[in-house]
């Protein structure tokens, strides 16, 4: 469920939040999210 802020975006700018391991890269999070889901990441 999205609340606040976070369905907001999804809403207005096509985006999603997501909680990650604070120790965990920009690639890295990128690279799981992509294998998990198999699309292609824009930004993260």
């Amino acid at each position: 469920m999205l609340q606040g802020t976070a369905a907001q975006d999804l809403k207005d700018g096509n985006r999603l939040e997501f909680l990650v391991r604070r120790q965990a890269t920009r690639s890295e999070v990128k690279r799981a999210f992509e294998d998990l889901f198999q699309v292609k990441v824009a930004k993260v």
